[in-house]
């Protein structure tokens, strides 16, 4: 208090002890305002709350909000929420990500609440995609699936007709009918020599969501499609839609909207397109076994046989003996039961010597083949029945129905059987032939898949 003290001598001797007060006073507003001001010893510094919205988690942040000084960072942030089926993707300012990201380093200036980011990680069936569309297909793990385009997705107009290519003489030949291979069909299509429009053209044009890997969808991704049709909107009940699989030259194949049943049609004709989309790393199907015997001998093929009664053998063909002058269905060779030259009654089992693991879960497993049917010796029931083992091969369990050689029609006939109730097991394949001393019977082309 002496700082400012000097010694003065004028009329009244008192300005020393006016410097005194008037320094006083000074220091005392100084005090005050420091008290007063935001952080002084008087007044706490100014915060703000920051609130954490987990939007639908199954399990919140926690905490759910924290405070922080005016003009600091956030620092430390709550735990991440889970939620089942997403995977969290940070805070935002808006809900679905929308505004700017909230992180440790992020500045506070106010109250502020902050909202869960999710990335749908697994689906079901009527979900909205990764692409905008709707999920019609999903593997068991929910992972991976099919979605189809949305509603009015054509530039907000109804799906369009199209032809399946203008290229309607020549086959492109590599189509396939399965889940999971209507883009390579689509891209097959669109590489055709002389190709300049198509149905494919259409769907792999489209880039719904950001994304440029739709197509046109195979024969069965159609018909998973038509299936769950109530969950996608927009779809004709007339006519019928496209799919990439090729039919032969000439024709391409649809599913008819009245009864989802898969028909030959020709390629210049116009039908629906609906462009669809395969999301996640899980393929849709795998096979398990697939094998037509051009190997051209069983042990190389993988397989053997047994008499079950009598000497009857099965073999490798190229070409039908009884009935004569039949290609096998596919490739080279086909598999043989001598049932014309053996007794009726005789009995041997096709097997394969090895066995493959159907992994569980799994949404289901089918067993196809092609069998040669004929109209010779009518009265003849040589027939097959298809069977599995889940012991190496010392029990056989028949699976699906007896197939009768002689059925009234002629020709390669797909059948299938469902071998879904294998799952988690490892199974051994085998075709019980039973001779009635008619026609041979000839086996081609043994597919084993799963859609995952």
């Amino acid at each position: 208090m002496r700082l400012f003290s000097t010694k003065i001598f004028c009329p009244g001797g008192n300005m020393r002890i006016q410097v005194k007060i008037y320094t006083a006073l000074l220091l005392l507003a100084t005090l005050a305002i420091m008290a007063c001001s935001p952080g002084g010893w008087g007044n706490p510094a100014l915060t703000y709350t920051v609130t954490f919205d987990s939007q639908g988690a199954t399990v919140e942040a926690d905490p759910t909000s924290i405070t922080v000084t005016s003009g600091q960072t956030a620092g430390t942030l709550p735990t991440e929420p889970t939620r089942t089926g997403y995977t969290f993707g940070g805070w935002y300012t808006e809900v679905d990500g929308g505004g700017t990201e909230f992180t440790a380093s992020t500045t506070v200036t106010a109250n502020i609440t902050v909202y869960a980011k999710w990335t749908q990680t697994v689906f079901a069936i009527g979900d909205t995609g990764p692409g905008g569309g709707i999920v019609f297909y999903v593997t068991a793990d929910g992972m991976s699936g099919l979605e189809a385009a949305p509603e009015l997705w054509n530039s907000g107009s109804a799906d369009p007709y199209a032809s399946w290519s203008n290229v309607t003489t020549t086959a492109v030949g590599t189509t396939g009918t399965a889940l999971g291979t209507g883009l390579a069909n689509s891209n097959a299509i669109i590489a055709q020599g002389g190709h300049t429009a198509s149905a494919a053209l259409i769907c792999r044009n489209y880039t719904g969501g950001g994304y440029t890997d739709w197509y046109l969808p195979s024969r069965d991704e159609l018909l998973e499609m038509y299936a769950q049709r109530a969950y996608i909107g927009g779809l004709y009940t007339t006519d019928a839609y496209w799919s990439s699989t090729e039919a032969n030259a000439t024709d391409g194949i649809l599913v008819q909207n009245t009864d989802g049943v898969a028909a030959n049609m020709a390629k210049n004709v116009v039908e629906w397109v609906r462009p669809v989309r395969h999301f996640g790393s899980t393929p849709l199907v795998t096979e398990y076994l697939n094998n037509g015997f051009e190997e051209g001998s069983l042990d190389a093929g993988g397989w053997n046989y047994e008499n079950v009664s009598g000497t009857i053998p099965w073999s490798i063909a190229t070409v039908t003996l009884h009935p004569s002058g039949t290609a096998p269905q596919s490739g080279s060779y086909m598999a043989r039961f001598q049932s014309y030259s053996y007794s009726s009654g005789e009995i041997a089992r096709l097997f394969r010597t090895s066995g493959f693991a159907i992994p569980s879960p799994i949404t289901s497993v089918t067993l196809t083949f092609y069998m040669y049917h004929d109209t010779g010796y009518s009265g003849a029931t040589d027939r097959v029945q298809a069977q599995v083992s889940i012991d190496g091969g010392s029990n056989w369990t028949d699976v699906g129905s007896t197939i009768n050689r002689y059925d009234g029609s002629t020709g390669w006939k797909q059948h299938s059987i469902d071998l879904t109730a294998y799952a988690g097991q490892t199974v051994t394949l085998g075709f019980l032939g039973i001779s009635q001393y008619g026609n041979d019977i000839y086996l081609d082309n043994i597919l084993v898949t799963g859609k995952n």
